[in-house]
This record gives C-alpha cells, sequence and structure tokens, in this order.
C-alpha cells in the first residue's frame, strides 16, 4: 500500500497529457477550399472547425512565402492578397505558443483572379466585398481617415470628367438652339456669355481641387495618376 501514492502519481503524469494531445482533433478547412476556386480578389475570409481552443493555420502564397500564425478563434480575414495560386492548412493547438499541437489539416489549394467589373463599381473607395481591378489601390481594404480624401477625389472624378463633360455638351446644345431662335434678342448674347463664364468658372475651380487633392494622396501613399489615358473617356 505504501507503492499506491507513487503509482498513482506516475499514472496521472502519464495520462494527462495523453488527454490533452489525444483530445486535439484535425481540423476541417471551410473556405476556401479547391470546390470554391476561383476566388475573386477582395476580402478573403478563411475559415474551419475544429475542437481546440487554438489553430495555427499556413498559407502558402504565390511568391513563395508563406504567412502563418497561432489564433484562438475558427476565421481568419485577409485583404490585399495577390492575384495567385494558394495553398493552406490548420492544425489545432492547446496554447497561443504554439506548442503542443497536433497534425496538420488536408492541404486545399485555390486561385485567386481579379474580380468581374459588375461587382466592383461604386464612389466609396474602402471596405468593399472585392478589389477594383481597375484601380492601383485596394478598395478591400478598411476604411481610414486617408479614404475620406481619396473618397473627394472619386466625386470630383465623376463631376470633371463625367457629369462636367455632359453638362459642357447640354450647354453647347443649348447655346446653339437659343442662337437659332434667338431672332436677334439683344440680351441672348449676354446671357449665354454669362452661362458660359460661371461653367469655366466652376469646372476651373473644380480642376484645381482635383490636382491639390491628387497631391494630398501622393503625399500618403496612394498610386494616383494625374491624367493616365486622357484620350479614353470614362463612360
Amino acid at each position: 500500500m505504501r507503492f499506491f501514492p507513487i503509482i498513482l502519481l506516475a499514472t496521472v503524469l502519464i495520462l494527462i497529457p495523453a488527454l490533452i494531445f489525444g483530445a486535439l482533433n484535425t481540423p476541417d478547412l471551410v473556405y476556401p477550399t479547391e470546390k470554391d476556386s476561383p476566388v475573386w480578389k477582395g476580402q478573403i475570409k478563411f475559415q474551419w472547425n475544429t475542437t481546440a481552443p487554438f489553430s495555427e493555420y499556413h498559407i502558402n502564397l504565390p511568391s513563395g512565402e508563406s504567412e502563418e500564425k497561432v489564433i484562438g478563434s475558427l476565421q481568419k480575414t485577409f485583404t490585399g492578397l495577390p492575384v495567385g495560386e494558394y495553398s493552406w492548412a490548420v492544425r489545432s493547438c492547446n496554447n497561443a505558443q504554439g506548442t503542443g499541437c497536433g497534425d496538420w489539416s488536408a492541404t486545399q489549394t485555390f486561385s485567386i483572379i481579379p474580380a468581374p467589373l459588375e461587382v466592383t463599381g461604386g464612389l466609396i473607395p474602402c471596405g468593399r466585398q472585392y478589389d477594383d481591378p481597375l484601380t492601383a489601390n485596394d478598395e478591400s481594404k478598411p476604411c481610414g481617415f486617408s479614404h475620406i480624401i481619396l473618397l473627394i477625389k472619386n466625386v470630383l472624378d465623376f463631376v470633371l470628367w463625367r457629369l462636367g463633360l455632359l453638362i459642357i455638351a447640354a450647354l453647347a446644345v443649348f447655346t446653339g438652339f437659343f442662337t437659332y431662335f434667338s431672332f436677334g434678342a439683344p440680351d441672348i448674347g449676354v446671357r449665354i456669355k454669362t452661362l458660359w463664364r460661371a461653367l469655366f468658372i466652376g469646372y476651373l475651380v473644380s480642376l484645381f481641387a482635383w490636382v491639390i487633392i491628387n497631391v494630398v494622396l501622393s503625399a500618403l501613399g496612394f498610386q494616383v495618376q494625374f491624367f493616365g489615358s486622357w484620350w479614353q473617356l470614362p463612360f
């Protein structure tokens, strides 16, 4: 009987690690998987299932580098992942240090491609589900203070290069129509000149604000093209 406490202690020391490590199940990868490929570029939420308190993910990037971390949740959202081929796996862990982890899950492969244009439009330059492939900036990133300035630029782009051009074309038609049917009215010329002067001043002020906004965005690190392909109208 005197050896009973020693035997009991030895049994506990053997069983506790076995119970801990034996309880670590192999995670099941939920999204993205091979059947989800290709995935549109933007906000991509990696999801998996496990009963362990912590998980370690390992993602192989198209560049040959990898992204890995131990977290205490069953999902991880990424933005800004480049277009290309990916593979990833997850294993269960007992602690945030990544020690005492179980086996890796089956590896899943998928590809990221640019999102189609019909789901990427809009003036808001951030917080979108998908990235706009026509811009140099990633619209799927979370919104910040600097995106307010980028939003102002988008509004000015719309006013200057879309709405403004339509107003100029409409005013040209309006000028021709009233000039032809004015029958020599003495004040029609003054009114037309006043309209064109107001339009020119408003357009000039908007253009000056547009240039200032572009300079500020460039200083903030955004990739901005001042004129780009100026011969292509954005309609």
